[in-house]
């Protein structure tokens, strides 16, 4: 008898288990805060531009990932 991709990679149901919204986002929202005091301490630390570089770069690449962040961040509400 086979079995399913599914149960035989290893999981045991083939449905996948839904999160909140609040809760996804509030992990978007700690995993922001974290990354921002980090580089917050590492700016202290070494003296060079990190957070107005990441900022030059977000105003001028517009990167798809940061689009992101703040649509989910925002849309939590």
């Amino acid at each position: 008898m086979k079995l399913p991709a599914a149960q035989a990679a290893g999981y045991s149901s083939p449905r996948r288990i839904k999160r909140s919204k609040k809760t996804y986002a509030m992990s978007i929202k700690t995993n922001s805060l974290i990354f921002l005091i980090i580089l917050g301490i590492i700016d202290m630390i070494i003296p060079i531009p990190i957070l107005g570089m990441i900022l030059i770069y977000v105003v001028l690449q517009r990167p798809p990932w940061f689009r992101k962040v703040v649509r989910e961040i925002y849309n939590s509400r």
